[in-house]
């Protein structure tokens, strides 16, 4: 939820759809269909999969700035470095 701005996802369309209807029940508001852009980031629905691309949004920020023209710099990681998936619990 962002100000006005409220999406509901999840793996249980069913489930979905009550929170969602009991949602507009109560507040005024209107249902915009699939969600494709949010705060600026594209989203796309692949292969049971949520994709987010800010690129758009960056574009305009380096603009903005006039940095569209900026070269890359080296960043503090090594060269090559691959993250890895944490595959152990974590304690919060």
């Amino acid at each position: 939820m962002y100000v006005d701005d409220t999406f509901f996802c999840g793996p249980d369309k069913i489930l979905l759809n009550k929170i969602k209807t009991r949602f507009i029940e109560k507040w005024e508001c209107r249902d915009l269909g699939d969600l494709s852009e949010f705060l600026q980031m594209h989203i796309v629905r692949h292969d049971h999969k949520i994709l987010i691309d800010q690129t758009d949004y960056l574009i305009k920020i380096l603009q903005y700035f006039r940095m569209e023209n900026a070269r890359p710099t080296p960043t503090p990681l090594p060269s090559g470095y691959h993250l890895q998936k944490h595959e152990e619990s974590v304690d919060y």
